[in-house]
């Protein structure tokens, strides 16, 4: 978090062009008005969201949404910006689902499309005679056993054959 609330500044673009779009045309505003009303309204996205922390924090919860701001908005004294906000919540809210509609569109339009290529793909190709997939599986001459579980099922060692007297018995048959 910034140490200083000059520390958190709007971009300069941001707000050139929020004054630009605000004014008439024709308006000049010189660079010092610009970087007043850039401060300014840092300091009061400050203050709405600390009012609307407040009473997010009042009512023990801790996400922030669009109707805890506009319960700051009465508090700070700005009853007036209510309706506005209210009906740009709206206007986001729509255009939101919108774009997520248009999302599905499109993506059932690729689905579509893919599942189109795929049936002409099948009608214009030839068929195959011998198809790998089609032929029947040969069965291979060697079948496995099916493995044991080394925990199930224990090795049978003969007593004559320990691992020490085979290798005793090997070496004496080396020898001679």
């Amino acid at each position: 978090m910034a140490e200083q609330p000059e520390d958190l500044n709007l971009p300069a673009s941001v707000v050139n062009k929020i004054i630009k779009e605000s004014l008439p045309d024709g308006v000049i505003v010189s660079k010092d008005a610009k970087i007043a009303v850039g401060r300014a309204a840092s300091v009061f996205v400050l203050y709405a969201a600390t009012s609307a922390n407040q009473v997010v924090t009042s009512q023990k919860r801790k996400t922030m949404t669009g109707q805890d701001v506009l319960k700051a908005m009465d508090t700070m004294g700005f009853p007036e910006f209510i309706n506005p906000l209210k009906e740009y919540f709206e206007v986001f809210k729509k255009g939101k689902e919108r774009k997520k509609e248009d999302a599905a569109r499109k993506k059932r339009a690729k689905e579509l499309e893919k599942e189109s290529q795929e049936t002409e793909e099948r009608a214009f190709s030839p068929p195959l005679e011998a198809s790998p997939k089609s032929s029947p599986k040969k069965s291979s001459p060697i079948k496995k056993s099916p493995r044991k579980s080394v925990q199930n099922s224990p090795k049978k060692r003969s007593p004559s054959k320990s691992p020490s007297k085979a290798s005793a018995t090997a070496s004496a048959m080396e020898t001679d």
